[in-house]
């Protein structure tokens, strides 16, 4: 469904995600601030949405809530209220990106067994470094040890 807009072929490079995130734009030379969300997006950009016009240079920084900036460079504007962001430096984003999944897996880490964090870290396409992958699997055959030693020697002696 298009919802008023017309169907078009999607020309991005990356897949997009969609997202409901507060985040703040600064431009111009006094560093001028307006705050809006991103709705959707990729490795490579974002769209940010605002409640009034804009009429922003190309060159801005995108601020999200949690503090990380991107230079980004504005590569589409409709009205003055929706711009398409390119991020200058994509590897900066994806390390952001790998830091947030870390962070979420490390508190995910506090209330789950290894097992349960392997498999929910499989289920959502986390691994694609295959050093982490192999430290997991380590990681769930020494806790499967842990598990067996205390089953085998400290339940026993506490009958």
């Amino acid at each position: 469904m298009s919802f008023g807009r017309r169907e078009r072929d999607d020309r991005r490079r990356e897949p997009r995600r969609e997202v409901l995130s507060q985040a703040a734009i600064y431009y111009g030379e006094t560093s001028q601030r307006a705050t809006g969300l991103v709705r959707n997006i990729s490795r490579t950009g974002a769209n940010f949405f605002v409640d009034f016009p804009l009429d922003l240079p190309r060159d801005v920084v995108l601020q999200f809530c949690n503090g990380d900036e991107f230079d980004c460079e504005v590569v589409r504007d409709v009205g003055g209220t929706e711009f398409g962001l390119h991020f200058k430096d994509t590897n900066e984003f994806e390390k952001s990106q790998t830091k947030d999944c870390v962070d979420s897996v490390h508190n995910f880490t506090k209330s789950q067994s290894p097992r349960e964090l392997y498999q929910l870290m499989e289920k959502v396409g986390f691994f694609g470094d295959e050093e982490i992958e192999s430290i997991m699997k380590g990681f769930i055959a020494s806790y499967d040890q842990v598990v067996k030693i205390y089953s085998d020697r400290i339940l026993p002696q506490q009958s």
